[in-house]
């Protein structure tokens, strides 16, 4: 009876964390503009870490707010899209059966890759133009 209800759980947060997510960000966006970002790594070594801005930057893009969006994250569309893949992904594992196929694995590293990229472009432009106020 447990196992069950224990499976039942994974359910439910498999189906829902992707949508109270987005719904999270989407309410707080608004309160984001006058809190202090706390990111340990800006405060250990001056400049922004990978992903600094990037929760802005989704919550900027569901109010439709797009350039606001790209100038805190240029990724910030690209996350929301990719993680809904993966969130529609997860469901058809668990509910349909589907397999993992091959070419995830290079998904996976190109998507890094990207992500790397615009963190060295990113910092090089907060190392010469010094960091925006938005990241303060």
């Amino acid at each position: 009876m447990t196992l069950k209800v224990l499976n039942r759980a994974i359910d439910a947060a498999a189906l829902l964390w992707f949508p109270i997510g987005l719904a999270v960000v989407w309410t707080l966006t608004p309160r984001l503009d006058d809190m202090y970002a706390v990111c340990v790594f800006q405060k250990a070594l001056g400049y922004p870490c990978p992903g600094c801005g990037m929760t802005r930057s989704v919550g900027y893009l569901l109010h439709g707010r797009i350039v606001d969006s790209f100038a805190l994250h240029p990724l910030g569309a690209l996350t929301v899209l990719t993680g809904g893949g993966v969130w529609l992904f997860c469901l058809g594992m668990r509910f349909k059966g589907w397999l993992l196929p091959r070419s995830t694995a290079y998904l996976l590293f190109a998507w890094l890759g990207v992500f790397t990229l615009a963190w060295i472009v990113r910092s090089y432009f907060f190392i010469s133009n010094g960091i925006p106020d938005f990241f303060r």
